[in-house]
Order: C-alpha cells, then structure tokens, then sequence
C-alpha cells in the first residue's frame, strides 16, 4: 500500500492548476467509491490526511474519503488529481451508486441576505444545474432522488421566514434533511459548510475541478447578488454590472424555456471561455435525458422570497 502512495509521485497532471475562485473560499470533497472485487478490500484508513471510512450507503465494498480544507492554490487541486489516482491505484471504482460531494465554505457568505440569494439562485435554475453537475453523456446516479433530491419544491413553500434567522427557519423546512441537492444542515455549525450533494461521484480530476468551480462560483455570485440586494435595500445607487446580475438572476424566476435559464446562468457563473465545458455538459446531457428520463419527471418548484413578503404585506 505504502509503495501505490509512493508511486505517484510522478502522476498524471491533469487540465487544470487552479479553480478561479477566490483565495479566501475555502473547499472540501467527499469521494464515494467501492472496492473491486480485485481491489485491496482492508484500504479503509486515512490516505495523505484525507479521513478514509465505511459508507453504508454502498454497501460493503463502500468507501467515503473526505478532504482536508482545501484552497484554490496549485498545491491542493494538485493532491485532488494524486488522492483520485491514488484511489484507481487501489483498485476503487466508481459504481452507478457513489455520488460527489463539494462543501464550500459557508463564512464566504457574510449576511443572511447571501443564503435568500443562493436559494433563488439555486432554485430557480435547478433542473440546469440537474444537467451540468456531471461530466458528458453522464445523468444523475440512480438514487439522486434518494440522496440528493430537488430542493426547490420544498423551499418554494418557505413564506414565513425571518430575514435575521434565514438559515434556521429555512432548516426548519427542509426539515433538517440533509439528503438534498443543496445541504444547508452544516451551516452555523462546527463543520459551517455549503454541501452540493448533487454530482455522481468520480475518480477523474478534472471532472472534480469542474464540478468545484460550478459549485464555488455559484456561491461566490450569491455572495455578490446578496450585498446589492442589501444596498437596493439601503436605497444607494447600483452600477451597470450590479444591475445587470441582478437583473438576471430574477429573470430566472420567470416561466422561460430551460436553454433560457442555461444562458442566464453561464451569464452570471462564467467567463466566455469557462462556459465552454458546461455547454457541452448541457448540451449532450439534455439530448441524453429526452431518451432516458432522469431530470425530466422530477419535479422543481419557483423561489421568490421578494415575491412571499409582498403577499404577505397584501393579507396585512
């Protein structure tokens, strides 16, 4: 075992040296895979600091290596390309039944106002983020709707919440269920993570590297949606570039086709070049799912919180 660690010292690089998210968003990945039938059946203990462990969820060959807290730096996305060439090395592989997880950093977020943002934007675009979570011609694993579930049908109904104590009535509705696609149970506690549990698991780096910067960015920009919607509040005068994020994020409330929602959302996460790999996810994904199902009879609902306390004031 000792020499399969050794032997990567000289691994294969991958794509990318670094995420393009900020220095300061901290990052951690959970890895499910199980064992071949041919692979080292003991491997269960901790690989290069990251926490090795039984997942019940796989069954007996089930394994969940988790992450230390990790940055944006050439170091850490280079031990995510050697912990998954490792894992190949010992025989793990990756079933219809392991799934992805990407924890973000919740203190990116500095005001209750971030996580209303990230909800609408989550939400609204959900099924898009259904399609472009996985590498191409990849759709959800079989039990997503089990384990990592639309969030925007429960949430759609959460009118009554208080804007200082957003995230604990908002855990209220969700009924502290930590099996969805967005898992805000670790927020305000030790862990204080955004958990996106949606994409399928994976031992390629660079899938791993996309999937990050989907889920980093897409908080990075609720961040940025939340501190203008604090100055519309406050009545102090936005830029072009504010008013056309915002804009655009309440654009995706609206009933407009998916290709649409698709458009908005690479709008307000990438650059012209970053969009490139996420098109071609959704492109190919969507034509996938027409034959097979998976996205299409789930079930996603509309966020607007703005649009909650204005029927709320009208029964006042």
């Amino acid at each position: 075992a000792v020499e399969l660690i050794e032997g990567t010292e000289k691994y294969e690089k991958g794509r990318y040296k670094k995420i393009n998210l900020p220095e300061e968003m901290t990052i951690g990945v959970e890895i499910e895979a199980e064992v071949q039938e041919t692979g080292l059946l003991l491997v269960l203990g901790d690989i290069r600091d990251w926490e090795g462990k039984f997942d019940g969820t796989l069954g007996k060959r089930g394994r969940e290596y988790a992450s230390p807290i990790m940055k944006d730096n050439e170091k850490d996305v280079s031990e995510i390309y050697r912990i998954n060439e490792i894992l190949r090395r010992f025989g793990m592989e990756i079933t219809k039944r392991c799934g992805g997880h990407v924890h973000i950093g919740a203190d990116y977020i500095t005001e209750e106002e971030g996580f209303r943002e990230l909800l609408e934007l989550w939400g609204n675009a959900e099924e898009v983020y259904y399609l472009i979570s996985n590498d191409v011609g990849e759709l959800p694993r079989e039990k997503v709707t089990e384990y990592a579930p639309p969030i925007s049908k429960i949430i759609e109904n959460v009118g009554e919440v208080q804007q200082d104590k957003f995230i604990e009535e908002a855990k209220k509705v969700l009924d502290y269920d930590r099996y969805m696609s967005l898992n805000l149970m670790n927020v305000n506690n030790v862990k204080n993570t955004i958990e996106f549990r949606l994409s399928n698991g994976t031992l390629n780096g660079d899938v791993w590297i996309e999937n990050i910067r989907l889920y980093g960015r897409t908080v990075q920009i609720a961040e940025e949606l939340g501190k203008i919607a604090i100055k519309m509040k406050e009545n102090k005068e936005l830029t072009e570039e504010e008013k056309t994020k915002y804009a655009l994020k309440e654009i995706l409330k609206e009933n407009i086709p998916l290709d649409g929602k698709m458009e908005i959302l690479m709008h307000l996460l990438f650059s012209k070049e970053e969009r490139k790999v996420y098109q071609e996810r959704y492109r190919i994904n969507k034509k996938l799912d027409i034959k097979e199902h998976v996205i299409k009879d789930m079930q996603f609902g509309k966020i607007d919180f703005n649009e909650k306390k204005e029927d709320e004031m009208q029964e006042r």
